[in-house]
């Protein structure tokens, strides 16, 4: 699957989950599974936001914390959204982000979803709807491991 699962055009049901104390929602189809109290085995030389490898029914997902990659603080939770495989380019990769909390799903409907304003807007967050009267940020998964893969590659070259 190439093409953005979290554009603006789409319509559907997404995933709302806090990080620290913002508001952030995925489109479900994204999502493998949400797991909670995972050992997460931490990595020598990877970028800070980088929390290591956890271990799922023998399948390794590199474990990002969005947070710190934003340069806010880091989450103190042990939730993670896991993405499905078949997201990548490559299929064999395996992704997730640590979230603070679960909080509900919604629907979505066509024209639900709006370009973020200037003073939110950034590479890792693609729209934005309302959920209880709060303006809930789509996270863009593809351009969050696009950064990953490029931070890699910068750092030590080749094909990662």
């Amino acid at each position: 699957m190439s093409e953005d699962t979290t554009s603006k055009s789409n319509r559907g049901k997404y995933l709302i989950f806090s990080m620290n104390k913002g508001f952030y929602a995925i489109d479900t189809i994204a999502v493998k599974e949400i797991v909670s109290d995972m050992l997460v085995y931490t990595l020598p030389f990877v970028p800070n936001y980088v929390i290591g490898l956890l271990n799922r029914q023998g399948e390794p997902f590199t474990v990002v914390d969005p947070m710190i990659l934003l340069g806010q603080e880091k989450q103190s939770s042990s939730t993670f959204i896991l993405f499905k495989s078949s997201l990548f380019q490559d299929e064999g990769e395996r992704f997730s982000v640590k979230i603070t909390d679960v909080l509900d799903f919604c629907d979505v409907e066509e024209g639900g979803l709006q370009d973020l304003p200037d003073g939110k807007r950034s590479e890792f967050f693609s729209s934005e709807f309302l959920w209880n009267k709060k303006s809930v940020a789509v996270l863009n998964v593809l351009s969050l491991h696009s950064k990953l893969k490029q931070d890699f590659l910068n750092r030590y070259g080749g094909n990662v």
